[in-house]
């Protein structure tokens, strides 16, 4: 048996399969094998075997030792990981943070230190996160097919390892759909962050300057066409036109413009060019605004006449200037030369030139807001030496008196004229004749008086001037005068006025040199007939009509003399009148307009039209109408009043409007209370545009708020004062004292 065993033994040894013992306490055997690190073999069969045997057969196995060359490179790989873990967590964060930081118009600073615009940089920074979680995501998926590679090649038996490939496939699969999940959402987060980029395309036309809003006038703009969208290699230009937006236009390719009054211009350049292979026309406009924001205060005037001969009065008016920012306080004029402007003031101003030359004028226009704010202009004006037509009035028989009833020849002599030759004659007795086109005539005068006899002459430039004599007839020794003395009075030899007419006629002024006129005899309605007799008459004409009243005086021995006075008698017809309750005051300016005083004797008047004349619509109203006036200036309101015939008639008012003036005004809350007192300050009572505050508040202290407040520490009286400027510089001050106690 102890052959056998040591046998049984000798085979384990040797590298058989170890026999499952049978075990058996042999505790002290045990105990000698456990402390020298070896094992007791035991004999299968159960018999327990003797000492020399336990003592051959216990080995002593030593504890192997701990591999440090493997766990080094571990350790650095893993560290390595870390470290490169770290780098990228800290990239992520940092994008994240640029992605939310900054804008278009403001990128953030290290995207202008790689000269990159907004929108290149965040796209990076998004494709770049992408990117990392996509290749993070990529390290599971490639473990998880090395585990699915793994599971699939090993042995059917090795239960073992094909558990441990499916349990890494799992884990490694985890991981990745996990990380495709994150990845997922970041995406759609992120996309929304991303910012398009619009390449920039060249404007078709090129300003210089190139910035054409908010400008001030006078400004010349220069415009160029070099950036057209048309294919020259297809195309031949044929035209450019320029429409300006003010009612001015222009031809060429590159041209200049002189804004001179504020506003918005749409520029329209309209392209005509041809295709070079149908030689079909094609047309293409393009736009450009121009935005005239301000307009400076601008001097201009007209004069007239624009030249003539010395010694030569000129009418000057600069009505023109405008100050669109506010109102023009004096207008100076300069017309000597020599740069003081003492001359003339005022908006219009006469001037006699006396002798000839040219004559440089100038106009000063100062703003009323400040003295800086001016402009100046110069014209001239051409006076030249004096000519004349020239003519003589002779008159056959011409004697030291004329007198009625007589004939006399009147001829033109020597006519002269500085432009041509005098080629038309044409005489006006001034004596209700018709005037006779000739060079002589003969006139004879019915009635005593003073008169201008007037020759026309006209040259061969079309040119005309008038030459005149003056005389005196009389009537005959002996022979009455009749003269003709109305109420209201005549002017001249004509009386107007609206029906119903009614007329005071007078002979009391007639005369005689015997003093003896015995008749006076009225035809009041031209009709031939004597209506009335007498020195003293009265006749209402009732109907419209031209009437010819005529006098007729006779004296004891029979001569006569007469006048006539054509009186004409108008309808009432329609009258439009119109009233305000002001004419003036500050935007916004509402004005009440009263035209129920208008007046249509004849007819009805059915409507009533109003035009403001600040580029509202005109409108179709009652007799009553309210309006607010917006903006500064001056403009006429036109009414029209049309009857139930349409006859029309029509008045004008001129209402002006002027700006708010500027007016420094607060409140504060407390006017004194106990240190320390804080205090709010309230500006709205000031009036005007302001444009800025400025507080002080009598410690040294100050603010640029709207409604500062402030507080005193220390008792004692204040003095607060607020400072407000408007867009003119403008300044307005007002002052307040805040008493601060213990």
């Amino acid at each position: 048996m102890t052959n056998e065993n040591n046998n049984n033994y000798q085979d384990f040894e040797l590298g058989g399969e170890e026999p499952t013992p049978k075990i058996n306490d042999y505790s002290q055997n045990q105990d000698s094998a456990d402390k020298t690190g070896g094992k007791i073999e035991i004999d299968p069969t159960g018999t327990p075997p003797t000492d020399s045997t336990l003592l051959n057969t216990v080995k002593t196995t030593p504890e192997p030792k701990k591999d440090l060359k493997k766990k080094k490179p571990r350790k650095a790989l893993l560290g390595c990981l870390g470290f490169i873990g770290a780098l990228i967590l800290g990239y992520l964060i940092f994008a994240f943070v640029m992605i939310n930081t900054g804008s278009v118009d403001n990128p953030p600073a290290i995207a202008r230190i790689l000269d990159l615009s907004y929108a290149s940089f965040i796209n990076g920074l998004v494709a770049s996160i992408s990117i990392i979680f996509l290749l993070f995501a990529a390290v599971p998926l490639v473990l998880t097919i090395i585990a699915l590679i793994k599971f699939a090649t090993s042995k059917k038996d090795d239960k073992a390892g094909k558990k441990g490939a499916i349990k890494k496939t799992i884990i490694f699969a985890s991981i990745f759909l996990a990380s495709m999940i994150i990845w997922l959402f970041l995406f759609l987060h992120l996309d929304g962050k991303r910012v398009s980029e619009t390449p920039e395309i060249p404007d078709a036309i090129v300003t210089i300057p190139e910035d054409t809003l908010g400008l001030t006038a006078p400004i010349e703009v220069r415009f160029e066409a070099l950036n057209l969208p048309i294919d020259e290699r297809q195309y031949q230009k044929i035209s450019y036109t320029w429409d300006f937006g003010d009612e001015s236009f222009g031809t060429s390719p590159i041209t200049t413009h002189l804004y001179t009054k504020k506003g918005r211009f749409d520029v329209i350049l309209t392209v005509t060019y041809r295709d070079r292979q149908t030689d079909e026309e094609l047309t293409s406009q393009f736009t450009k605004t121009v935005v005239v924001e301000y307009q400076a205060i601008t001097a201009d005037f007209t004069f007239s006449p624009e030249e003539g001969a010395a010694p030569l009065e000129v009418t000057f008016d600069a009505s023109d200037s405008v100050n669109p920012d506010g109102r023009i306080g004096r207008y100076e004029w300069d017309f000597t030369n020599n740069g003081i402007f003492d001359d003339a003031e005022g908006i219009t101003t006469k001037h006699t030139f006396d002798a000839t030359g040219v004559y440089p004028i100038s106009l000063r226009v100062i703003s009323s807001a400040s003295d800086d704010q001016f402009d100046v202009i110069t014209k001239s004006i051409v006076v030249g030496e004096q000519q004349e037509f020239t003519a003589d009035i002779e008159i056959t028989n011409e004697s030291s008196d004329f007198f009625t009833g007589v004939s006399y020849i009147f001829k033109a002599e020597n006519a002269t004229s500085p432009n041509g030759e005098v080629i038309g004659y044409s005489w006006d007795f001034q004596d209700k004749t018709t005037p006779v086109n000739s060079r002589t005539t003969s006139h004879s005068f019915s009635t005593p008086g003073n008169y201008e006899v007037a020759l026309t002459l006209r040259d061969s430039t079309g040119e005309e001037a008038i030459v005149t004599k003056q005389i005196a007839v009389k009537s005959p020794a002996g022979a009455p005068t009749a003269v003709i003395k109305t109420t209201p009075a005549k002017s001249g030899t004509t009386l107007s006025g609206k029906t119903p007419l009614q007329v005071s006629f007078s002979a009391t002024d007639s005369t005689d040199t015997n003093n003896d006129i015995v008749d006076y005899q009225w035809d009041l309605d031209g009709d031939g007939e004597i209506d009335h007799f007498g020195q003293n008459v009265s006749y209402t004409y009732t109907s419209t009509g031209t009437y010819n009243a005529q006098l007729i005086v006779t004296d004891a021995t029979g001569n006569e003399d007469s006048e006539t006075v054509t009186i004409t008698a108008t309808s009432q017809g329609i009258t439009a009148d119109l009233k305000t309750d002001r004419v003036d005051g500050n935007v916004p300016l509402t004005v009440a307009f009263d035209a129920s005083g208008s007046r249509y004797p004849e007819g009805q008047i059915t409507s009533y039209h109003w035009n403001f004349g600040d580029g509202t619509s005109p409108k179709l109203g009652a007799s009553k109408i309210n309006h607010r006036f917006d903006s500064i200036g001056t403009y006429t309101v036109t009414l029209r009043v049309i009857g139930s015939d349409n006859t029309t008639d029509t008045i004008t008012r001129t209402i002006t409007v002027r700006e708010v003036p500027l007016t420094a005004c607060f409140s504060a809350v407390f006017a004194s209370g106990k240190a320390p007192l804080t205090n709010t300050f309230d500006p709205s009572c000031s009036t005007g545009t302001v444009k800025s505050y400025f507080w002080t508040f009598g410690n040294g202290n100050s603010s640029t708020d709207v409604k500062p407040t402030h507080t005193f520490v220390n008792p004692g009286q204040y003095t607060v004062t607020l400072e407000i400027q408007d867009n003119d510089n403008t300044v307005s001050t007002t002052t307040k004292t805040i008493t601060v106690t213990n």
